[in-house]
């Protein structure tokens, strides 16, 4: 095998190319929450072997599980972030007229 990586993700590529699809979409969409909502999907998927995984089975590969869950949180707080500064640019301006 050329590239560990190849072998690892390689294994059942259309669910995990259309997870990764709809993440990115949402992501673009600037819907974050959905974003993170369907990577923590991916998350439970790997954990459970549906996706990144010859077989199903429990914690078949909890590695990229768990990078599944750090872009959900990621998300998740990203789309936090964004609606406190939208909550707050309004009365900002409103102080600055």
């Amino acid at each position: 095998m050329l590239y560990e990586g190849f072998a690892i993700l390689g294994n059942d590529t259309i669910l995990a190319g259309f997870v990764l699809v709809v993440i990115g979409v949402f992501i673009i969409e600037n819907k974050l929450k959905v974003a993170a909502l369907i990577a923590g999907v991916g998350a439970v998927f790997t954990l459970v072997g549906f996706m990144h995984a010859v077989g199903a089975g429990i914690a078949v590969s909890p590695a990229l599980a768990s990078a599944y869950l750090v872009l959900s949180l990621f998300l998740l707080a990203l789309g936090r972030l964004e609606a406190y500064c939208m909550e707050a640019a309004p009365a900002s301006s409103a102080v600055a007229e």
